[in-house]
């Protein structure tokens, strides 16, 4: 009796199976999360709304997590298709950390903390114009923390070489970068 190629296959993805799913389910593969909607801000004419959700994620073992605000714009008006998307994405807000404040029809203002990190941040949406607003507004602490937020990343960049180094020569690999430190005087 000969198998084909099909039934080594499948016996080999069912064994794999086997071992990834009890390993996935203790090592927290599912997220455990905790969702919040704060309350909607209408747009003077009633046409738009904007409201922030919070999702805080974490992992089961690995205590790897995320907290995540979004603002997402969407059309209110029952006689017109359905339109909205996320205008804003940031990690690390509280509930309270994004103001939303229509200033006209189609201007929405969004106020956030100096030191927000945006994965997402649209100028505009279907005619809307969107601008941010620090707080506290000041220009040099966040130039400061834009700056420090790119140096972290360099170093995350300089820290994966260095490993890949180390790991193939740990006489040659040197010492591991400096970390970026953040204060009020980092330049």
């Amino acid at each position: 009796m000969k198998f084909s190629a099909d039934w080594w296959s499948w016996l080999r993805t069912c064994g794999l199976l086997c071992v990834a799913l009890p390993v996935c389910a203790l090592a927290g593969c599912a997220e455990d999360c905790t969702h919040s909607l704060g309350p909607a801000f209408f747009s003077p004419n009633g046409q738009w709304s904007a409201t922030s959700k919070s999702s805080l994620c974490g992992g089961k073992v690995l205590a790897l997590g995320s907290h995540r605000t979004e603002v997402v714009l969407a059309r209110s008006k029952s006689n017109y298709l359905p339109l909205s998307a996320g205008i804003l994405s940031a990690e690390g807000l509280n509930d309270g950390d994004v103001q939303i404040h229509w200033l006209s029809n189609y201007q929405l203002e969004l106020t956030v903390p100096n030191h927000t990190d945006f994965s997402a941040l649209m100028a505009s949406y279907n005619g809307i114009d969107i601008s941010v607003r620090f707080l506290p507004p000041d220009i040099d602490e966040r130039r400061r923390w834009v700056t420090f937020r790119h140096a972290q990343e360099e170093w995350n960049d300089q820290m994966v070489e260095w490993d890949r180094r180390r790991q193939g020569n740990p006489a040659t690999a040197g010492p591991p970068p400096k970390a970026p430190v953040w204060d009020q005087n980092f330049r």
